[in-house]
């Protein structure tokens, strides 16, 4: 039917059994909600409600409800007396007392030191109340459960829909327990905490402060859990200004920061930086990636405040000395991880061999100290992935590789060797994954077809720019069943026979570089992704069809 204010509502009945008592005390009793339909009058008994008798009027044998809608939202927000034997306002003034009521206690008992760590093996969270705490019943909208009286206290009503944060009615505070575990979750406000944590896990700084600590209170409260922000990557944030404040503020968490990834970020001092890693102590992974404008001294805080780091980048920073690597060498002896781009002289790598014996990956592109880094190869045993572009090398210096047995990752990109020590590296280094010769003349038919031969495992093989036919990927597509990205672009001796071959035969295959390669047909590229739709074939034309169809899909065309 529809009232004065012109809003539709749902005829309800109620009926109280058995009747309240005469006395004021707070007993609970059970109040069977019954739904009239408005055209056929038929009555259905859709949930048993558990209310509070002294709040009822001991004279009201039946009342009726109605569920006042909000043109804003769908779902019912409150329910709202009308009179004809029904509850008067100061019911729902009560109730609405009592729920912000148990909103301030649980605030209180958020500030409070009884916590305890869920135990969840991947998040782990202070934000989880006591379990001896009595243990609260989640209500959703039109289906209220029915929760028997605790220790002579009233059962808490709370909200299944997340308020606004500033709202004295918000129910975002409840915890793991406020779930039945026999009740299926209404919507994902409803999931435990521990759960909660672990999918904001996986989203990005900016959208854990600007969307996830918005949504409401209890959002907001878990979006600084310190779980969160043991892992911190501005990846989302690259090339943009990040001032001492930010980096201050979102360090400042959680006091067991292990991860830090600053990558091409620009705008903090160092003041900034130096204050942050006397915080960061327990760092494990630091990143300082085109950090350019930083200088020699923000570096040598490295040594000084981080014992424990384990995997270090500093890719372009140009403004590191040698003697700031040998400081960082000698001082964090746990390192295992370490790319640097700078040229490393003598001294600092038979300082990073020394002191660094457990070290498996090494990208050292640019280093001229060539005997230092063959000493290097013999005492670092456990190196699993080498980097070592545009270093001169010789196949002296290039055979001690080929007694890495752990080695997995190589890139001998525009290094002076011959065909000869590609072979015996894969001939040893059986467990190769990840092989890239790019730029190397001598890397012939022959050279891939022993590699491929040898190397059965791989699953990356980058041969650009080198003297490779169709004889090569034959090869390639008999042996290396296992290979998923190949790039021959400018080989232009390959032609189109070649090209099918190895895409009929290396069925994990989804990644084929062509560009520049003159001998292979557009229309016959156009054919095979038609043959093989899981294979992306790399190449100028079809890169520029892409490029056309998806501004002509978005509507710039």
């Amino acid at each position: 039917m529809e009232d004065e204010a012109g809003l539709l509502h749902v005829s309800r009945t109620k009926r109280c059994f058995p009747p309240p008592p005469d006395n004021t005390e707070q007993q609970p009793c059970k109040v069977r909600l019954m739904e009239l339909d408005p055209d056929t009058g038929t009555e259905t008994l859709p949930a048993i409600q558990t209310v509070h008798a002294a709040t009822i009027t001991s004279t009201a044998s039946s009342v009726s409800l109605t569920p006042t809608v909000d043109k804003s939202n769908s779902s019912v927000s409150n329910f709202q007396p009308e009179t004809t034997e029904t509850y008067s306002e100061p019911l729902f003034s009560s109730l609405r007392s009592h729920h912000a009521n148990n909103r301030c206690q649980e605030r209180k008992a958020l500030n409070s030191k009884d916590f305890y760590t869920p135990h969840c093996p991947n998040v782990h969270s202070q934000f989880e109340p006591n379990k001896s705490q009595p243990q609260q019943v989640e209500i959703p909208h039109r289906i209220w459960q029915c929760s028997p009286p605790q220790q002579e206290s009233s059962p808490s009503l709370k909200s299944s829909t997340c308020k606004d944060k500033n709202s004295p009615n918000s129910a975002c505070n409840h915890s793991d327990e406020d779930v039945l575990p026999s009740s299926r979750c209404q919507n994902i406000l409803e999931l435990p905490n521990s759960i909660l944590l672990y999918i904001f896990q996986y989203l990005t700084i900016s959208q854990r402060l600007c969307c996830v600590a918005l949504v409401c209170t209890k959002w907001y409260e878990l979006s600084k859990d310190p779980s969160l922000w043991r892992i911190i990557c501005f990846q989302d944030l690259t090339h943009m200004c990040i001032t001492d404040e930010i980096l201050d503020k979102v360090t400042s968490y959680s006091n067991h920061v292990i991860h830090l990834d600053l990558s091409n970020i620009m705008g903090f001092t160092l003041n900034g930086i130096s204050s942050l890693l006397k915080k960061c102590r327990h760092l494990i992974y630091l990143s300082l990636k085109g950090c350019c404008c930083l200088p020699d001294s923000a570096f040598r805080l490295i040594s000084q405040h981080l014992p424990d780091l384990q995997q270090l980048c500093l890719d372009d920073c140009f403004a590191v000395t040698n003697e700031t690597m040998i400081e960082i060498f000698i001082n964090c002896s746990k390192l295992t991880h370490v790319s640097v781009s700078s040229h490393l002289n003598s001294k600092a790598v038979l300082t990073l061999a020394s002191h660094c014996p457990g070290l498996k990956l090494l990208h050292i592109s640019y280093c001229e100290a060539v005997d230092a880094l063959a000493e290097l190869f013999q005492k670092c045993k456990q190196l699993e992935n080498i980097n070592i572009s545009n270093c001169p090398l010789t196949d002296q210096h290039l055979m001690h590789l080929s007694k890495l047995s752990n080695l997995k990752h190589i890139y001998l990109n525009s290094v002076n060797m011959s065909s000869k020590a590609a072979k015996e590296i894969a001939k040893n280094c059986t467990q190769l994954q990840t092989m890239s010769l790019c730029f190397n003349d001598c890397v012939d038919d022959d050279c891939i077809a022993t590699v491929a031969r040898y190397a059965r495992n791989l699953k990356v093989l980058k041969c650009i720019r080198c003297s490779i036919t169709d004889q090569g990927l034959t090869a390639i597509g008999q042996n290396c069943h296992n290979l998923q990205k190949l790039d021959v672009s400018f080989c232009n001796q390959i032609s189109n026979e070649g090209v099918n071959f190895v895409s009929n035969k290396c069925s994990k295959l989804h990644f084929l570089g062509l560009f520049s390669c003159e001998n292979v047909e557009t229309d016959f590229l156009l054919e095979l992704e038609k043959n093989y739709p899981h294979i992306l074939f790399y190449c100028f034309n079809l890169e520029y069809n892409r490029l056309i169809k998806r501004a002509s899909e978005q509507g710039y065309l």
